[in-house]
């Protein structure tokens, strides 16, 4: 539950600072395998560490995303991100996540990374808590047509930048900064079932 108070929060406090995420990005590991670095969960914190430094680098003012990981039947892992990407880097973004991504990859399939647009942030919201618990997506109405099994992962499923995290909330003093009474919104513990 405090995973996706989490996302939920992170996600109206970037909209209330001016950086609603503008980018829906997922990336397929099995679409790009690797035999130099097979460890997905390596590759997304490479690939992440080198999308915040191309944002930093570029002078983007808030570094913005939120990141559910997904793993269906327990071999298809991939992550789904929301980014903040300055509409002046959009174009130099999406070239760079496609290399950054694939780097290690032997063999690239055009599903290994996909970019989308967001135009209902509720909808895709609630298709990013498809893998909560029952109370989870009956709180967010995720509607009952959105499998909820999206594997094991070890780890936290879902991960919010610090600029749009509890304690940038808390310190800003906004409104969304807080979750609903006895739900504690912090870091995720490692996560090996639905949030």
């Amino acid at each position: 539950m405090a995973e996706a108070w989490n996302l939920h929060l992170g996600w109206l406090f970037a909209i209330h600072i001016g950086c609603a995420p503008n980018l829906f990005v997922t990336v397929n590991w099995t679409c790009a395998p690797s035999s130099t670095v097979s460890d997905p969960v390596r590759r997304l914190s490479m690939t992440r560490d080198r999308m915040k430094s191309f944002l930093r680098r570029n002078g983007a003012l808030s570094l913005v995303w939120i990141e559910v990981r997904e793993n269906p039947g327990g071999h298809s892992e991939h992550v789904h991100w929301v980014i903040f990407v300055p509409e002046r880097l959009v174009a130099k973004f999406r070239a760079a996540m496609r290399k950054w991504a694939t780097m290690d990859a032997e063999t690239v399939n055009a599903a290994a990374v996909v970019f989308r647009p967001i135009w209902d942030w509720v909808g895709l919201q609630r298709y990013l808590l498809k893998a909560g618990t029952p109370e989870v997506r009956r709180l967010f109405s995720v509607p009952a047509s959105i499998s909820p099994f999206q594997g094991q992962i070890d780890g936290p499923r879902v991960r919010v930048a610090h600029a749009v995290g509890h304690k940038a909330r808390s310190h800003s003093g906004s409104l969304t900064s807080g979750a609903p009474p006895g739900v504690r919104v912090a870091h995720a513990a490692v996560r090996k079932t639905p949030f």
